[in-house]
């Protein structure tokens, strides 16, 4: 998450990228974050495709150690919508090809994910929850995010302990809904879960997701979650 991109933009409002294409790129494809009392808000990618990618293809926020959110690294308002991702983390194969860590009101729809080393979609950070007495300002303002109909397929194909779609920390009136996943797996004998919540996973409803053939637990919830 902490790698360079083709395109960064930070602290900006307001930007489309629709109909591009990113490709053959070492890096990450577009990262987005905020920077001091500025935050990103109200950008979309939309209608673009990523392929060959290094890192992720779409990178939205920053990272930190466990309870570790600030207010300044939220990003807002982002909507990802009828976007083709596949095959990325070429370099680094920790990265999913959707990371979306410290935001709110982000929608990730109508997206193909596809070929991944590790997770198809990602959302959250921080492995804070009310039960781990996280950071306060992370569990007020991290949340209301969607990952709706999106079809994720043929993710898991190096890593392990991953999802085709995946979430860590609390994030209050979050959806995962009406997503199609299939063949979470290495192609050989080691089979990835379709659903995660992992540490501090709370409030997020989950429903009408489709989890067919070739995955391993159809739903994989940590403790404490």
């Amino acid at each position: 998450v902490q790698a360079p991109a083709g395109l960064l933009l930070t602290g900006c409002e307001g930007i489309v990228f629709d109909d591009c294409d990113f490709t053959n790129i070492g890096t990450a494809g577009i990262k987005i974050k905020s920077d001091g009392d500025k935050l990103s808000d109200g950008n979309q990618i939309i209608n673009s495709r990523f392929h060959d990618i290094g890192y992720s293809a779409i990178i939205l926020g920053q990272v930190s150690g466990h309870h570790g959110y600030q207010s300044y690294m939220l990003v807002k308002n982002t909507t990802i919508k009828n976007n083709y991702i596949t095959r990325v983390g070429l370099e680094n194969r920790d990265s999913p090809g959707i990371i979306a860590t410290y935001t709110s009101g982000t929608v990730i729809e109508h997206n193909e994910v596809a070929y991944c080393p590790y997770t198809g979609i990602s959302t959250g950070w921080g492995w804070d929850s009310e039960e781990s007495n996280g950071n306060q300002a992370f569990l007020d303002e991290v949340g209301n995010n969607k990952v709706i109909y999106n079809y994720v397929h043929d993710t898991g194909k190096n890593n392990r302990d991953g999802g085709s779609i995946y979430n860590l920390g609390s994030s209050k009136g979050s959806e995962v809904a009406y997503n199609y996943i299939i063949n979470s797996w290495d192609g050989d004998d080691v089979y990835e879960n379709g659903l995660y919540l992992d540490q501090g996973s709370a409030h997020i409803e989950v429903h009408h997701n489709v989890v067919g053939e070739n995955v391993g637990y159809w739903m994989h919830q940590w403790m404490y979650t």
